[in-house]
């Protein structure tokens, strides 16, 4: 009752994302789905609401000074209609979560095969673009482990979890809540990155933690290089107090391919302790072997444009699209047993006269509750 009626809910969707459009510049969005009614001599139009992306103009803007990776997810939405929410996730520099795009498509689940038959026949200029993305710059299998640490979709999954009370409300109010809560990460994270850069941080707590234990470790290291223009090295682990070694352990270190054997320093773009251990021996700063994601000052990029509020509704602009209504196939049942499927026989019929026992002790004349037997 609080966000309206469930039908109406679809139409207003156009409207908002037109007048969150028009008070946050870039922001994207775009509706499709099968006309229902086309009223010729008015000009009038309603179509089925299928598909509804969206993609908030800040979000787009902050993603120049994140990680380069991306994830992608599905939950379902729990409200009248079935439909499915997606969403692109991203993380910026101290690890928070960072909201790319959502859309809300239907529930329909073909297979692998059946969905790239359908692009293929009806988008194929989407197709020759898609076939032309190299397979290290989505494909987990072939990045090279370069994907900061991120080894599982566990972004996209807080995401959805931190919508979840919002997956049973109307369509139009999940899109507002999208948008008042991505608001309030804006304006938290850039206040906590400013702060910290105006008391003369360079990267956040975590970051620089890391790199202050990675400090104690190379002293323990033995360094030598392998040419000239202090680009390639080669560093042995020996015997610290806290880790007995036998022998000394070889990694070989490439500055200029941002790699060591170890795997931590392409992995996560952070310096690990043979890269520190580098550094020092050659005299270099080590700021330059750790990636400007992780600088306060990107950071703080990442949440300067700021987002701005709708005005009031009489001031948005004539919105002069088509309506738009939900789907009645994908309305949910009542509430209520499930149907079921099942072929039912004899087994199914039940039986009369037959005196009722006890589900604890299987004893006739009383039920569980009354058991003398069930404490």
């Amino acid at each position: 009752m609080e966000y309206g009626d469930w039908d109406q809910s679809y139409n207003e969707v156009p409207r908002w994302l037109l007048a969150a459009q028009q008070t946050n510049p870039g922001t994207i969005f775009q509706l499709s789905g099968p006309p229902v009614n086309i009223d010729v001599e008015d000009g009038s139009s309603t179509y089925i609401m299928e598909r509804c992306f969206w993609a908030f103009g800040p979000c787009i803007e902050g993603f120049k000074y994140c990680k380069l990776v991306v994830q992608v997810d599905g939950t379902f939405l729990t409200g009248r209609y079935h439909a499915t929410l997606l969403t692109a996730i991203a993380q910026d520099g101290n690890r928070n979560i960072f909201p790319l795009a959502f859309a809300i498509v239907e529930v329909k689940q073909p297979t692998v095969q059946a969905k790239l038959s359908v692009i293929r026949s009806q988008f194929p200029q989407a197709v020759a673009w898609i076939d032309k993305i190299l397979l290290h710059k989505w494909s987990q299998a072939y990045d090279g482990g370069r994907r900061y640490t991120n080894m599982t979709t566990n972004l996209a999954e807080c995401m959805n979890s931190v919508l979840k009370g919002a997956r049973s409300l109307l369509i139009c109010a999940l899109l507002k809540i999208t948008f008042q809560n991505i608001n309030a990460w804006f304006v938290e994270r850039g206040l906590k990155a400013d702060s910290m850069l105006r008391a003369g941080h360079q990267y956040p707590e975590d970051v620089t933690t890391l790199l202050q234990q990675n400090h104690q470790k190379f002293a323990y290291c033995h360094v030598q290089r392998y040419d000239r223009d202090n680009s390639e090295f080669e560093v042995q682990e020996i015997s610290s107090p806290h880790h007995y070694r036998p022998k000394p352990i070889s990694f070989t270190v490439r500055l200029n391919d941002w790699w060591c054997d170890c795997g931590h320093f392409q992995a996560s773009r952070l310096p690990c302790h043979h890269i520190i251990a580098v550094c020092s021996f050659g005299h270099m700063p080590l700021s330059n072997f750790i990636d400007p994601v992780y600088t306060l000052d990107n950071i703080n990029k990442a949440y300067q444009v700021q987002f701005h509020p709708l005005r009031n509704e009489d001031y948005w602009s004539t919105y002069t699209g088509p309506n738009f209504t939900s789907d009645p196939q994908t309305r949910r049942k009542a509430s209520g047993r499930p149907t079921t499927t099942r072929i039912h026989n004899e087994m199914d019929q039940p039986v009369t006269d037959k005196p009722k026992k006890c589900s604890y002790c299987r004893t006739e004349g009383h039920h569980r509750g009354q058991c003398p037997f069930h404490q």
